[in-house]
C-alpha cells in the first residue's frame, strides 16, 4: 500500500485524528494489516519501525502506518479484497495520536494518511461478524422475497467462494459467475451491503 502526496514533509498532528484501517485474519491466527501483514495490537499506541520523512519519486510514501480518512472508503477496500473463504477481513477505527508525524495524500483515489504512530481502537465491521439473516450454504438455490429500497424484490440465493449472492432482476451489483437465470446479482459481505434490505424471507 503506497500513499501519493503533494506534501514536501510530514506534519505534526495538533489533535487526535480519527482514521480507519482494513485488516485480515486467517482462521485461528492473529489479525494483521491487509498488505504488509504486520501484527495488529488493539488499544495501545504503536510506533512504526520505519517512517518515511521525505517523499520518493512522484510523491510516493511507503513506510509508516497507512489508514483511510473516511469510513466508506475503508468499507469499499475491505469488500474489494475479500478473496478467500478461509480469511476474515475487518475495518478498524483508529486514531493518530496528537503529536504524531503524518502525511496526507491519496491511496486508491481515497484520502489517506501515513503516520509514525497509531492506535487501533475498535473493530467496526468484519466479514466474520456479519450474519445475514442466518443464511447457510444449505440455502443454495432457495427463493427469497424482501423489500429493497422500498421495492418488493424476489430472487434466489447463491453461494460462490463462500460469499452470499442475491440473484434477482432489480439491482445490479457485483457479478456472480452463475446468476441462476436472473439478470443481476448482489453480493452480501458486510452490513452496509444489506442496509436497504428489509423483511427478508426465504420462501422455498
Amino acid at each position: 500500500m503506497c500513499l501519493y502526496t503533494n506534501e514536501e514533509k510530514p506534519v505534526t498532528a495538533t489533535e487526535d485524528i480519527v482514521c480507519y484501517k482494513v485488516t485480515r485474519r486467517e482462521k485461528d491466527e492473529e489479525m494483521v494489516s491487509l498488505y504488509m501483514r504486520s501484527p495488529i495490537k488493539m488499544n495501545q499506541v504503536m510506533t512504526a519501525p520505519k517512517f518515511q520523512t521525505e517523499p520518493r519519486y512522484y510523491g510516493k510514501i511507503e513506510y509508516g502506518f497507512h489508514s483511510f480518512a473516511e469510513l466508506g472508503k475503508a468499507f469499499y477496500e475491505m469488500s474489494s479484497n475479500v478473496s478467500s473463504r478461509y480469511e476474515e477481513f475487518f475495518v478498524i477505527e483508529c486514531r493518530i495520536p496528537k503529536g504524531s508525524r503524518f502525511w496526507t495524500g491519496e491511496f486508491s483515489r481515497a484520502k489517506s494518511y501515513v503516520s509514525n504512530k497509531i492506535e487501533y481502537v475498535k473493530i467496526i465491521e468484519g466479514t466474520g461478524l456479519f450474519d445475514f439473516f442466518n443464511i447457510q450454504e444449505t440455502d443454495e438455490g432457495k427463493s427469497f422475497v424482501c423489500m429493497w429500497n422500498e421495492e418488493k424484490v424476489e430472487g434466489k440465493i447463491h453461494f460462490e467462494d463462500g460469499e452470499i449472492f442475491l440473484c434477482q432482476n432489480s439491482l445490479n451489483g457485483r457479478d456472480a459467475v452463475n446468476k441462476l437465470g436472473y439478470n443481476y446479482s448482489w453480493v452480501i459481505i458486510t452490513s452496509s451491503d444489506a442496509e436497504d434490505i428489509k423483511d427478508f424471507k426465504i420462501v422455498g
